[in-house]
C-alpha cells in the first residue's frame, strides 16, 4: 500500500488495496471471537440462507420480468450496457435478479448450496434431505441462468474436497448416501431443466461447456500471471491498482487484462516477492489445518462436518479465484469468506471446550463413585 501512495501520489489506490487485503482478516477475528459453540455457527448458516435462497431464486424472475421490473435488470442495464453473453450460437443474457450483478447472483447461490449440503449431511431425516435437493438444484439452475459458469465447477471442487475430507473421518459413509442423495436430486433436476425451449437449452449447454474448458481456463490464468509479471515487474504495480474505477485516480490499465485472473493480479499488484509471501502463508495455513483435523476427535460429529464444508468452500474459491478475480472485488464476498475462514480456525478451541466438559464430567463421576465407596 505505502509502495502504491508514493508511486501515483493518491491515497485512494493504496486504500483499495488495503481494505481488499485487510477487510477479510478483520472478519477472521470477528467469527473466531463470536463462534464459541457449534450451534452459533450453523445458526449463522441457517440466518444466511433465509435471505441468500429467496434473494438467489429471484434470478428466475429476472428471466421472466426482467424487460418489465426495472429492479430485476442487470446494473448498467439503464443505459444499455446489461451484460451479454455471445455463445451456443446465440444470444444469453446475464440474469441477476434482486442481486443485480450476475457474478454475485451466482456466488451467493452456490454458497446458499453449500450450506444446504451441510445442513442435509447433518440431518437424519430423509424427507429434510428431499426438501434440501429440491432447494439445491432450484439454486443451481439459477446458477445456469446467471450465466456464470465457474460457480457450477466451483460446487463440484467443493463436493470432491469435502467428501475427501470426510471419509477421512468416517470409517463408515451411511450418511454420506444421504448427501449423495441430494447431489443426485440436484444434478437430475438440472438435466431435465433442458427443455425444448431454444433459450433454456442455451443456458444448459454453456453451464455444462465448463467442465471441457477448465484446463483452458487454468492455462489461461498462467499466461495472466506472466502478462502481469511483464507489465509490473519484479516489484509489481502497487496493491489496489487493479481494482476497478481505478483510472479516475491515475492507475486505470496499468495491468490491463492480467488482473482478471488471480495470478496475475497477485504478480501485476504485490511482485514476486508478494507471490513468495502468498506462498508461505498457504503452506502455514494447509499444515496448520492438517494438524487441526488430526485434533478433534472423530465422535464430535457436527464439528468435523462444519470443518470439511468450511475448507471446502476455502479451496474451491481460491481456485475460482486463480481464474477470475472480478468477483472477489466485491466487499461482501471478502466478509463471508473472512466469517468461513474464522470459524474454521473456531473449531478447535470448541472442541477444546467439549474435551474439558467431559474431562470435568468424567472427574466429577470418579469423584462420586469414590465418596461411595467410601
Amino acid at each position: 500500500s505505502l509502495h502504491s501512495m508514493v508511486r501515483y501520489g493518491s491515497p485512494v489506490i493504496p486504500l483499495f488495496g488495503f481494505v481488499a487485503s485487510l477487510a477479510p482478516l478483520a472478519a477472521v477475528i470477528m467469527a473466531r471471537v463470536f463462534a464459541n459453540s457449534e450451534q452459533s455457527i450453523f445458526r449463522f448458516l441457517l440466518v444466511y440462507l433465509i435471505f441468500a435462497i429467496p434473494f438467489s431464486l429471484s434470478v428466475y424472475l429476472s428471466y421472466w420480468f426482467g424487460d418489465q421490473w426495472d429492479v430485476l435488470r442487470e446494473v448498467g442495464a439503464f443505459i444499455d450496457q446489461q451484460l451479454i453473453i455471445y455463445d451456443m450460437g446465440g444470444i444469453l443474457y446475464s440474469n441477476s435478479g434482486l442481486f443485480r450483478t450476475g457474478e454475485i447472483a451466482a456466488w451467493h447461490a452456490a454458497m446458499a448450496s453449500i450450506a444446504l449440503i451441510v445442513f442435509a449431511t447433518k440431518s437424519r431425516l430423509v424427507s429434510v434431505r428431499l426438501l434440501l435437493g429440491i432447494l439445491m438444484a432450484l439454486l443451481i439452475g439459477a446458477i445456469v441462468l446467471t450465466g456464470r459458469r465457474k460457480m457450477l465447477m466451483a460446487l463440484v471442487i467443493f463436493a470432491s474436497v469435502y467428501s475427501f475430507l470426510l471419509s477421512y473421518y468416517w470409517q463408515h459413509i451411511r450418511r454420506i448416501v444421504g448427501l449423495a442423495m441430494v447431489l443426485v436430486v440436484a444434478v437430475v433436476t438440472l438435466m431435465l431443466y433442458q427443455t425444448d425451449d431454444t433459450t433454456q437449452a442455451m443456458y444448459v449447454g454453456r453451464s455444462l461447456t465448463v467442465f471441457d474448458e477448465a484446463g483452458d481456463r487454468l492455462g489461461m490464468a498462467w499466461n495472466l500471471g506472466e502478462s502481469g509479471f511483464n507489465r509490473a515487474g519484479i516489484f509489481g504495480a502497487g496493491a489496489g491498482v487493479s481494482a476497478q474505477g481505478l483510472q479516475s485516480f491515475g492507475a486505470g490499465g496499468q495491468l490491463g487484462g492480467a488482473a482478471e485472473a488471480g495470478l496475475g493480479k497477485i504478480v501485476g499488484e504485490l511482485g514476486v516477492v508478494g507471490v513468495l509471501v502468498n506462498l508461505i502463508l498457504l503452506i502455514a495455513l494447509a499444515r496448520h489445518f492438517i494438524r487441526l483435523f488430526r485434533a478433534v476427535p472423530i465422535r464430535y460429529y457436527n464439528l468435523t462436518v462444519l470443518m470439511a464444508a468450511f475448507s471446502a468452500t476455502i479451496v474451491a474459491n481460491g481456485v475460482t479465484f486463480l481464474v477470475a478475480t472480478q468477483l472477489y472485488g466485491d466487499i461482501f464476498v471478502l466478509l463471508m469468506l473472512g466469517i468461513m475462514l474464522g470459524f474454521l480456525f473456531a473449531t478447535e478451541s470448541i472442541a477444546g471446550l467439549y474435551l474439558r466438559h467431559e474431562e470435568t464430567r468424567k472427574q466429577h463421576s470418579e469423584n462420586e463413585v469414590q465418596a461411595v465407596m467410601e
